[in-house]
């Protein structure tokens, strides 16, 4: 249902692509962050990756606004990993990422992802600057 509610909410404003990463829009963080409600960006993580952004990030990542249950993450996100529970994520500021591509659907899941290119910087993190925990 969450999924449902995210795509009727962006198909009214926005194309929702269904394209390879080089082909996706690029958009400031603010565009994002009106776009999608004045809502937050969820990067889910895996055990060996807490702790590991707490200075942000210069590498890509996938984000999703939508907050899923850790028992439905991996496939509704089709996320790599599936022996590796989801059961925290960062939340992100996506005011304050530079440049974020999409939306797009998730290949082979259902679900709408943005792409931070460049990753994010250590601002852009929400919650005191460590993990919250997927419930």
């Amino acid at each position: 249902m969450a999924t449902s509610l995210d795509l009727e909410m962006l198909q009214w404003n926005i194309h929702i692509a269904k394209t390879p990463i080089a082909n996706l829009p690029k958009k400031s963080g603010v565009e994002v962050y009106e776009e999608i409600g004045h809502r937050q960006l969820i990067r889910f993580l895996t055990p060996d990756q807490n702790g590991a952004f707490r200075k942000g990030s210069g590498e890509k990542h996938f984000t999703t606004p939508t907050p899923y249950p850790a028992d439905e993450v991996i496939e509704i996100l089709h996320l790599p990993g599936i022996d590796k529970p989801r059961l925290w994520a960062l939340i992100l500021d996506p005011r304050k990422i530079p440049t974020i591509l999409g939306p797009r659907l998730v290949r082979w899941g259902f679900a709408v992802e943005y792409v931070l290119p460049d990753g994010f910087p250590q601002e852009a993190l929400i919650e005191s600057l460590w993990e919250v925990r997927v419930s």
